[in-house]
């Protein structure tokens, strides 16, 4: 997913932006939905809304059942930037 490459068995699906998360530092929107018979990914963009302190985006709070992995584009983020948080999910 980080490389934008795709599984033969997998597709993907663009998301419309929808709006994941959002407090007062961070925004996080729906980018892409990779989705095979093993997994579904999920890219999505984390823009950092302040425009004077750095935001951290720390994939290792991320916690679910069937969560096999959790990275970022970037750990942290410049004032007014945006980073990719990646998320797989297993399929039971």
């Amino acid at each position: 997913m980080r490389l934008g490459e795709v599984p033969a068995d997998a597709t993907v699906h663009r998301g419309a932006a929808e709006l994941l998360f959002e407090d007062d530092r961070v925004r996080a929107t729906l980018l892409w939905v990779y989705d095979s018979g093993r997994f579904r990914g999920i890219v999505a963009g984390v823009a950092n809304r302040s425009d004077q302190e750095i935001a951290s985006v720390d994939p290792s709070r991320f916690q679910a059942e069937d969560l096999v992995l959790a990275g970022a584009r970037e750990t942290l983020v410049s004032p007014g930037k945006s980073t990719r948080l990646y998320l797989v999910f297993s399929r039971r």
